[in-house]
């Protein structure tokens, strides 16, 4: 699970137009980061939750932090606003039997990215 930290300056600071410009540039930085064969979903406000198959949690997690940093360096353009903004990503390993589990286990490890001061991939 990725969530854009501290979302709520860019749409306070710019608007919500920007704030959707922004979250549209997320979108498709992350669908040319990925490989064809992972799915991205939008998840909640500015969450996004990232399927990756037939991958070892320490492979995800190198291919994750790829995408963290492309991120954190990026200047995404947004109703005419330059931007930068970083994401803390949860990540935990794909139960299909149990998908809902596994949703919440890289929630709250989402959550303990945050807490230990974002901008990180957390497992």
């Amino acid at each position: 699970m990725l969530d854009i930290d501290d979302f709520k300056g860019v749409n306070d600071t710019y608007g919500h137009r920007a704030g959707d410009h922004a979250l549209c540039a997320i979108a498709d930085l992350l669908r040319a980061s990925l490989r064809k064969t992972d799915t991205v979903f939008r998840w909640g406000g500015e969450e996004f939750l990232i399927f990756m198959m037939d991958v070892t949690v320490e492979r995800g997690r190198a291919i994750l932090e790829k995408v963290r940093a492309k991120l954190e360096h990026a200047t995404l353009l947004a109703d005419g606003n330059l931007i930068h903004l970083t994401v803390t990503i949860g990540l935990a390993p794909l139960d299909v039997a149990h998908i809902e589990h596994s949703i919440k286990e890289s929630d709250k490890r989402l959550y303990a990215g945050k807490i230990a001061g974002k901008n990180r991939v957390a497992m």
